[in-house]
């Protein structure tokens, strides 16, 4: 498998750019996989992102599907406190989808990722009044 992070891609009549998080790609089946970690707001300006109830990520996803990609997203907070639980549900995409069971028989017995609800934009917005980040990332310089 290669696994690569923050590659880009072009979009169709425009100057802009997607970046990928991580790109997973399956090289016994070719299957491809955009993973995506979402933040609720940007550390630096508080600014929402990654809503449900905006579309800039539906459109982003629909992007990626019309290319025969399979989009995977994680909440920031899943991946800080549970790493290995996120690597387990992609090892059982890639089982489920190519039927290649060795990664995810090695992580079977972890636990699932816990569920974590999508917010809208009000509820990043009150997540960044409260630094609701500070309290799962790591502090630097400690």
């Amino acid at each position: 498998n290669l696994i690569c992070q923050a590659v880009e891609f072009e979009i169709p009549g425009s100057s802009r750019r997607y970046s990928a998080d991580f790109i997973l790609y399956h090289q016994f089946s070719g299957l491809a996989l955009d993973i995506e970690i979402d933040e609720p707001y940007a550390g630096d300006t508080g600014k929402p992102h990654h809503c449900i109830d905006v579309d800039d990520d539906k459109i982003r996803n629909r992007f990626f599907l019309e290319r025969n990609w399979g989009v995977v997203r994680f909440a920031e907070v899943q991946v800080v406190r549970h790493p290995w639980s996120c690597c387990k549900a992609i090892a059982q995409i890639i089982a489920r989808l190519t039927g290649d069971d060795s990664v995810f028989i090695l992580l079977q017995k972890l636990a699932d990722v816990p569920l974590q609800k999508q917010w809208t934009k009000r509820e990043a917005r009150l997540m960044a009044k409260n630094n609701y980040r500070q309290s799962y990332l790591p502090k630097m310089g400690k």
